[in-house]
């Protein structure tokens, strides 16, 4: 298939009723599961997106793109609810919290139409409701995976640091650096 339709990455909602796709094309598709009709398509994103997130509930669809743009979907009427932006951001990771009520993207500051340096990784933490910024953590590499702990208290971040790092984020307090085996 062209590359603008390639296909980066796949998320089903909670209760399995739809399949959201995105990719290089920049415009996130909704499907219809069993039926696989296509429900939506939604509008050109800044950025191509290889990372969506559903809400515990299903009511919404979380939607980053490279540039470091989110937008977030009402999965009913298909309206955007919620816009955030990060500037000057290239974004390569994001994590939705286990009770869907916060959003954190990962990546690098990026420098005019470059990306920072490998030691520029940031990472920003969202009230997904109202959209203030809870957090933002500095991490010695970019990052590229997030993950929450169980009980959305933890911030897993992983990317071209030699460490992975656990914080506390609400707190920006660093619970863990945990050395990974690094090959040459």
């Amino acid at each position: 298939p062209p590359l603008e339709r390639r296909v980066l990455v796949t998320k089903f909602s909670p209760d399995g009723s739809l399949l959201a796709t995105g990719g290089f094309d920049k415009n996130p598709r909704v499907w219809s599961i069993p039926s696989c009709e296509e429900v939506t398509k939604l509008p050109e994103q800044p950025s191509f997106s290889d990372c969506l997130e559903f809400t515990p509930d299903g009511r919404l669809l979380v939607v980053p793109s490279r540039k470091g743009d989110v937008t977030v979907w009402n999965t009913e009427s298909w309206t955007l609810q919620k816009q955030f932006q990060v500037d000057d951001f290239f974004l390569l990771g994001a994590a939705l919290s286990p009770d869907g009520k916060v959003f954190a993207v990962g990546g690098a500051k990026q420098e005019g139409d470059q990306l920072g340096t490998r030691d520029s990784g940031i990472v920003v933490v969202w009230d997904l409701d109202s959209g203030e910024v809870l957090s933002e953590l500095e991490t010695e590499g970019l990052v590229s995976g997030l993950s929450f702990s169980a009980d959305g208290s933890l911030l897993a971040a992983i990317g071209m640091s030699p460490n992975l790092t656990i914080w506390e984020w609400e707190d920006k307090r660093v619970h863990a650096l945990i050395p990974l085996e690094t090959r040459t």
